[in-house]
């Protein structure tokens, strides 16, 4: 889950980052047109084409750039704190086991010194 959060952060900093760049799209073809059954009087073409997108430079754009950076920043701290978390409430949980396990072995212990001690 925390990865997926991770990922997520990321993509989204990727994204607004790619709203801020220019875009490049390639386009080629081969195109074949006739009136005939078998293209016998066929006309025959190739294209190529080159389409730029440059953005002006927008404030908005930047500023949403920069706070998808610093949201990365927060989820990433996030899942860091909540790693911890979980790794303390684990080290608890276990210390708790371990000293239950303890008593219920003095408890256990204490018993048959008791019944020792009232039989003899």
């Amino acid at each position: 889950m925390l990865a997926l959060l991770k990922k997520k952060a990321d993509t989204e900093v990727l994204g607004q980052a790619d709203r801020l760049l220019p875009s490049i799209n390639l386009t080629a073809g081969y195109d074949i047109s006739g009136d005939d059954r078998f293209f016998m009087a066929s006309e025959q073409g190739l294209f190529v084409g080159i389409t730029m997108e440059w953005s002006l430079p927008d404030k908005q754009e930047s500023a949403r750039h920069k706070i998808s950076r610093i949201n990365r920043t927060r989820v990433s701290l996030s899942n860091s704190n909540t790693r911890l978390s979980l790794a303390t409430a684990l080290t608890n949980l276990y210390r708790s086991i371990e000293n239950q396990q303890l008593l219920i072995g003095l408890g256990k212990d204490e018993n048959s010194h008791i019944r020792g001690y009232c039989l003899g």
